[in-house]
């Protein structure tokens, strides 16, 4: 059997994932939990999330196009199953049938809207149901005439594979009918014996017919076709019910009154399997597919997708890829190395990094707000951005914020940018000493290109005084640091610090009135520059460096070319919060609260 690439799902309610419900109203209609027909994941989804069982995602992996055909993201494989579907292209408006599904996708294949097959795909069919639920509406003359239902709903998968196959379908997973029971059909099965009688023998029958059919296709040149037998899977949970997990299979949540979210029945109306019971049905057939050879682990992407309402998101013991969709998603993505997928390039959002939580802000509006907890990278339409290198950044005090702000001054005569700023103080937090940081900016590419490791040391220590203090140093200082680099008692970024540590320290106690003055003069531009760096990088999130240096240069140390920096910050944010993706990635710290961290 095949390696798996692409799962394509046709069907009914039973394998539907909230995607038909946009088609019949702007919001997904909650029929039980999020347009499914279930109050958790559906089966096929569990195998993606890693069989999660507790409603983890709110999913519309589809939109109608105009034509009224879904088109699937590849997140969940692309579904083309429908409420309502029967086996036939005969349905409800714009709820098509399983051969009209097929005859759908191998429209898009040949408009080239999703790729033609190749022998890595799988295709699932499991249609039937609705065809059977005919009993509901047959006058008791007209349920004898139904025997004949099993050799239609055959023929029409028949059709239905026959299409895909002109495709290049190749692989394929055709699931049987279940027999009436507790678990399916429930109170309409006990209060109703012929009803019930009827719908097994025929699905009986149906099921021995359909897995004849299967053998048959999987012996064929170039097919390879699995049947899972869910009339067994059904009385084994019937038979001993507790092995699977469930305390009632006999009844559903609806006849009982039960919260509509509980996970120990295995039906939520009599029909339809609650999520526990899509998790069951997906381990039974991971199972069944293992043991004839079918790979579908590899779908087991653990992908948490979600809609475009305001979503609760959960994430499972493993690595989880979370799509939150429009709306403004709460995203845990619990244990593992987790993702949020955003839609846009990384020049479209904000990020605001809390104590315990991470904020996405899509200033477009197209995946709304998300809050983040224990997410590990972000997906920026196909680039990468590790948060762990960022995440602690939010535990460090403003003064350690300053101090570093400080040594960007000194090294690079710039305001810092908001990335680089939040990556060390990460960094910082993670035990990384200012010392280390210091020398880490003397052997950046930065720093070589302003101070080259040839260069004339006399040369960069005046440009530090220059930079940090706004003068040039005296004689003897210049000289003593240019010695001291020289024969290399002091590196480049100790000196920098040292520098800084000196207009901060008590003035000696032999201290002239003029050492003095100067020390006042110099903490007082240090003071001054530092504020305008922490407003640009720290309080606005900025990180364009070009706009970091200019922004930097106004201030010569007069009031009015202080005001005049904040000016230049305000209108420099005012361009990168544009809503249109020509802005800029905005980074900012902020506390516990909510609040930015930094005072403005």
């Amino acid at each position: 059997m095949p390696r798996t690439g692409q799962l394509y799902i046709f069907g009914d309610s039973l394998s539907d994932d909230g995607a038909s419900a946009v088609q019949v109203a702007e919001e997904p209609i909650d029929i039980f939990f999020a347009g499914r027909a279930s109050n958790g994941l559906v089966w096929h989804e569990n195998i993606r999330n890693g069989l999660a069982v507790a409603p983890a995602a709110q999913s519309i992996s589809q939109a109608p196009d105009a034509d009224g055909f879904l088109r699937g993201s590849d997140l969940n494989g692309i579904n083309f199953a429908h409420s309502g579907a029967v086996s036939s292209s005969d349905s409800k408006p714009n709820l098509p049938g399983a051969l009209q599904q097929a005859e759908g996708f191998a429209a898009l294949v040949a408009s080239g809207d999703i790729p033609a097959p190749d022998d890595q795909d799988v295709f699932v069919i499991w249609i039937g149901g609705n065809d059977l639920l005919r009993f509901g509406d047959a006058s008791f003359l007209e349920l004898f005439d139904l025997f004949s239902l099993g050799p239609e709903i055959l023929e029409n998968i028949e059709d239905t594979v026959g299409t895909l196959q002109a495709t290049g379908a190749a692989n394929f997973l055709i699931m049987g009918q279940p027999i009436v029971g507790g678990a399916f059909l429930g109170d309409a099965a006990q209060d109703a014996q012929l009803l019930a009688s009827l719908w097994n023998n025929i699905a009986r029958g149906f099921n021995d017919d359909l897995e004849d059919y299967v053998d048959d296709l999987n012996n064929e040149d170039g097919q390879s076709a699995l049947f899972i037998d869910i009339e067994s899977f059904i009385e084994d949970l019937q038979d001993n019910p507790a092995a699977f997990g469930f305390s009632n299979v006999t009844s559903d949540i609806f006849a009982d009154g039960a919260p509509e979210t509980d996970q120990s029945y295995f039906s939520v109306d009599g029909i339809h399997p609650t999520g526990a019971g899509h998790a069951a049905i997906a381990n039974y057939v991971l199972a069944q597919a293992d043991a004839a050879g079918f790979d579908l682990t590899q779908f087991a992407g653990n992908v948490v997708p979600g809609t475009f309402r305001d979503d609760t998101l959960l994430g499972s013991m493993g690595d989880d890829t979370f799509t939150g969709g429009l709306g403004d998603d709460e995203i845990d993505g619990a244990d593992g190395v987790d993702t949020t997928v955003l839609s846009s390039s990384d020049t479209s959002y904000s990020l605001f990094i809390g104590d315990t939580t991470v904020t996405v802000a899509d200033r477009s509006g197209a995946d709304g707000t998300d809050v983040l907890q224990s997410i590990e990278m972000l997906d920026f339409n196909g680039v990468s951005f590790d948060l762990t290198l960022f995440d602690d950044a939010a535990s460090l005090e403003v003064l350690e914020y300053r101090a570093m702000t400080e040594v960007y001054l000194s090294y690079f005569n710039r305001a810092p940018d908001a990335l680089g700023l939040t990556f060390w103080a990460d960094a910082q937090a993670n035990g990384i000493t200012l010392d280390t940081i210091a020398d880490a900016f003397a052997t950046s590419e930065e720093g070589l290109s302003v101070f080259p490791q040839d260069a004339q040391l006399f040369e960069f220590v005046t440009s530090v005084y220059q930079n940090a203090l706004g003068r040039v140093g005296d004689d003897a200082g210049v000289n003593f640091w240019a010695n001291a680099l020289q024969s290399g008692n002091v590196g480049r970024g100790e000196f920098v610090l040292r520098v800084l540590e000196g207009a901060r320290a008590a003035p000696p106690d032999d201290a002239t009135e003029d050492f003095i003055a100067q020390q006042l003069a110099d903490r007082a531009y240090l003071d001054a520059r530092t504020d305008i760096g922490i407003y640009y990088a720290g309080v606005n999130g900025l990180s364009n460096t070009d706009n970091a240096r200019t922004v930097m240069s106004l201030y010569d140390g007069t009031t009015e070319s202080f005001a005049s920096t904040f000016e230049a910050t305000n209108a420099f944010y005012d361009a990168a919060i544009a809503t249109d993706g020509t802005g800029e990635f905005i980074v900012t710290i902020v506390g516990a609260s909510g609040e930015t961290f930094f005072d403005t």
